[in-house]
């Protein structure tokens, strides 16, 4: 055995690989195959001929409801890797009797496991709604250098992709990589028995502060 390669069950993987691929998970269900139907049509370079004609532009009402539901999607991939991801990290932890300790497990062990840090504050109003905050979302620090360039604000963001102005995220914002994650928490929350919507704001910086509100009691 080659002595400079490690043994398949330590094989590694750069962390920074799990950055590229969610970008391009993002891309794919944002700016790709999934979202070609309220994307302006790419004018065509073949000859007049050859030249296959664009496809229908659906009017803003349609177009903004085509952007949600692939935001749904979205979030709902992030929702099954959550639910899915989180047995690793519970499954020697003894149950979970409350909301808070839930909350709790998802802060320290799920974030060090995904994000490889905890979350920076956890505050709650004790009436069902946790704030969680990080001041440095890994997954923020890769295209907040390019939204702060752009015109907009912070805003809470949801899986319809609407900010608290209600418009629609455009292609390259920071917000669109809050939509998995949103989905990623809410995955591994529910299935430590934990209901909940999740949402997102930005604050700058990549600093991000996701809210869970628990459904029922």
């Amino acid at each position: 055995m080659n002595p400079a390669r490690p043994p398949p069950h330590k094989r590694q993987v750069a962390e920074s690989s799990l950055d590229f691929l969610m970008m391009q998970v993002v891309t794919y269900f944002l700016h790709g195959p999934g979202a070609a139907a309220y994307l302006p049509p790419v004018p065509s370079t073949a000859p007049d001929d050859n030249a296959l004609p664009p496809p229908p532009l659906l009017n803003p009402a349609d177009a903004a409801a085509a952007a949600a539901e692939t935001r749904r999607r979205l979030e709902g991939v992030g929702y099954d890797v959550g639910h899915r991801l989180v047995e690793r990290y519970a499954v020697e932890k003894e149950r979970m009797d409350s909301d808070l300790e839930a909350v709790k497990f998802v802060c320290r062990d799920f974030w060090e496991g995904v994000f490889k840090k905890q979350v920076d504050v956890l505050r709650t109003n004790h009436k069902g709604l946790y704030v969680l905050t990080d001041n440095k979302f890994r997954w923020l620090g890769r295209v907040w250098a390019d939204e702060d360039s752009e015109e907009g604000g912070a805003g809470a963001v949801g899986a319809d992709g609407t900010e608290a102005g209600g418009a629609i995220g455009g292609r390259g914002k920071a917000e669109d990589y809050v939509v998995f994650p949103c989905g990623l928490i809410c995955g591994a929350l529910t299935r430590l028995g934990v209901r909940c919507r999740v949402t997102a704001e930005i604050a700058g910086g990549a600093q991000c502060k996701f809210s869970v509100q628990v459904i029922g009691g």
